[in-house]
């Protein structure tokens, strides 16, 4: 086996993006208890704070499991973000101010998130806003997370 060899097999799912290497990055890590440890310097330097932002949940391949759920429900979340401002703009005699209310619900409201921080940035530059399709290109990984989550019987 490649164990046999000296290989080992550590994988990490990663959130973070471009912002990670100023913020530190969410680190979901898989593989064995040794292996892990061995690696625990260079996760505590990239992660948020050496005990926070990053976890050793479980044995090889969980990091990466843990990340496509993670990713199912940033994808869920989006969607619900995208429909809630559709409806608001769909309301006319209302004229409301989509990025006013970004701005409100970023601030003590329970659907804060740092995806809403991205919103209400992009809310407040209508042009370019209107420069992007209203699309979302699909990686596969919210189809992957509902797949599971079938198999699982998971409702």
């Amino acid at each position: 086996t490649v164990t046999d060899r000296g290989f080992r097999f550590v994988d990490v799912g990663t959130s973070g993006g471009i912002w990670g290497l100023r913020e530190g990055y969410s680190m979901m890590v898989g593989g064995s208890v040794e292996d892990v440890a061995r690696l625990q310097p260079i996760l505590e330097t990239l992660a948020p704070a050496p005990d926070a932002g990053w976890g050793h949940v479980g044995g090889p391949g969980a990091g990466h499991f843990v990340k496509m759920v993670h990713n199912g429900i940033e994808y869920g979340l989006m969607q619900a973000y995208a429909e809630g401002f559709a409806i608001l703009g769909a309301k006319p005699e209302y004229a409301l101010d989509l990025a006013q209310i970004a701005e409100i619900w970023r601030r003590g409201s329970v659907v804060r998130s740092w995806l809403l921080d991205l919103t209400a940035d992009v809310l407040h530059r209508p042009e370019e806003l209107r420069r992007i399709a209203p699309v979302v290109a699909d990686s596969g990984e919210g189809r992957w997370t509902v797949t599971e989550a079938i198999e699982l019987n998971v409702p």
